[in-house]
């Protein structure tokens, strides 16, 4: 289960994933490529689904927007900071210079390098609509608040 901050309009939001419900038809990919690109291209989506070969275990990999961003410290030109207003941590694409020092620092593998952009990408929690929440059909990635989280986590250990 993966959790990142929403935008900070009243109670923070979360997404929370529950692979129970998740049947791997990439539309959470697909949402976020035709967000951000306008196409749907599985490599340039800001989240990516992993289904584990063997087991078929699954999991999301996306931008945690972590309190103590490794990203944020590697980046030696201020391109990646946190929004004061929101809390998430943004990509300025014009203050990179495509050293890629976040891509390497980051622990969850979230970030990635656009080639024609020179310039990192990662999860922006597309203006505080996710829209791999919204067009997950199983509801398998959700967004709640975040002081539920502890409760819905619990939940989601209890089913498996």
């Amino acid at each position: 289960m993966v959790i990142i901050p929403a935008l900070m309009t009243g109670e923070p939001r979360v997404l929370i994933f529950d692979e129970s419900r998740c049947t791997a038809c990439h539309y959470c990919e697909i949402a976020c490529s035709y967000y951000h690109f306008n196409i749907v291209d599985l490599a340039k989506s800001n989240i990516h689904l992993i289904v584990e070969p063997v087991s078929g275990n699954r999991q999301i990999i996306h931008c945690l927007h972590c309190d103590n961003a490794l990203c944020l410290e590697a980046c030696p030109t201020g391109a990646i900071y946190r929004d004061e207003e929101t809390k998430l941590v943004q990509i300025n694409p014009m203050k990179c210079i495509g050293c890629k020092s976040c891509v390497t620092a980051c622990p969850q593998a979230s970030m990635w390098f656009h080639v024609a952009e020179s310039s990192a990408r990662k999860c922006d929690f597309c203006d505080g609509e996710p829209k791999c929440a919204q067009f997950c059909s199983t509801g398998a990635i959700r967004v709640i608040d975040r002081k539920d989280y502890k409760s819905e986590y619990r939940k989601l250990g209890e089913m498996s």
